[in-house]
């Protein structure tokens, strides 16, 4: 017999293994308890006889449900740790899904479940789309066969952002709607002078003495490379010497906070300051922390 649990006061949820016919245990999900006994027996007894169903031999390499796939993706995959996180704390939430069930309709009822239930602002809805549609392009890829195509890239502009609807929901919920802000930190007049004098030994205003800085050179060299690049501090911490390439003015990313990789170009500013920051050196990390 299968085991059973309700997953909330709309959904069953039932699990068949069969040792030497089923390579893993089946999860099937159902809104009603009596249709997914019903459905359960009938499945039992064809895999008493050895028959799987069509539906469940074309599962993408034997992978049936969305934990499956997120556990393989960060097992066989270099995965960014914010990536890392967020498919964890999805597989609780979402994890139980079969893959055969994740088509358009699913994505927009998961989203709409991130603003109506959880009230999730929408930069943080937009970071666990962008985890799970990763994971899904890799599953696509690699079995391309049994899930040709990943819907979560079907979802249009503004797709985080709460319609009226979504805002009414929310609020009966008790959390109400989250505006979408964007991130847009420009420096104001005369801030990129002030943190010039204080770089260069200058007291702050309001302290009593100026603040002792290790590694001035290469402090000022990062402060130079963010106003030209735009790249993360993680980015520029973690560089190494041969990631920077003067010769082409680039510097190649190998691995972003997204888990992707990308060449930035190297300004003519930024090609000078690194120049004179990395003088003759020819590996290594670019700075000391």
């Amino acid at each position: 017999m299968p085991t059973k649990r309700q997953r909330s006061s709309k959904s069953w949820e039932f699990v068949v293994r069969r040792r030497g016919v089923l390579p893993k245990p089946l999860y099937l999900t159902f809104r009603d308890l009596e249709e997914g006994e019903a459905y359960c027996r009938r499945l039992e007894a064809m895999l008493d006889r050895g028959i799987v169903p069509d539906e469940f031999k074309r599962q993408a390499g034997g992978i049936v449900i969305l934990a499956e796939a997120i556990e393989e993706y960060r097992d066989k995959m270099a995965v960014s740790r914010s990536d890392t996180q967020l498919l964890g704390m999805q597989i609780g939430r979402i994890g139980a899904v079969r893959i055969s069930e994740l088509d358009y309709g699913w994505v927009e009822k998961w989203i709409g479940d991130m603003k109506r239930v959880q009230a999730l602002a929408p930069s943080t809805i937009r970071h666990h789309v962008g985890a799970l549609a990763r994971c899904l392009d890799w599953l696509a890829r690699r079995h391309a066969d049994s899930f040709p195509g990943n819907p979560v890239r079907l979802l249009p502009k503004g797709y985080a952002s709460y319609s009226e609807s979504d805002g009414k929901v929310a609020t009966v919920n008790g959390k109400g709607p989250r505006e979408d802000t964007e991130r847009d930190r420009r420096l104001q007049a005369g801030e990129e002078e002030r943190i010039r004098q204080i770089l260069a030994g200058q007291k702050p205003e309001g302290k009593q003495r100026a603040l002792t800085l290790r590694h001035r050179d290469a402090l000022v060299a990062v402060f130079d490379l963010a106003l030209e690049s735009s790249m993360r501090l993680r980015e520029m911490f973690t560089l190494t010497v041969e990631q920077v390439n003067l010769a082409k003015r680039t510097v190649f990313l190998d691995r972003t906070k997204n888990g992707d990789k990308r060449q930035v170009p190297i300004t003519s500013v930024a090609d000078r300051v690194l120049r004179e920051y990395v003088g003759d050196r020819t590996g290594g990390v670019l700075f000391p922390w």
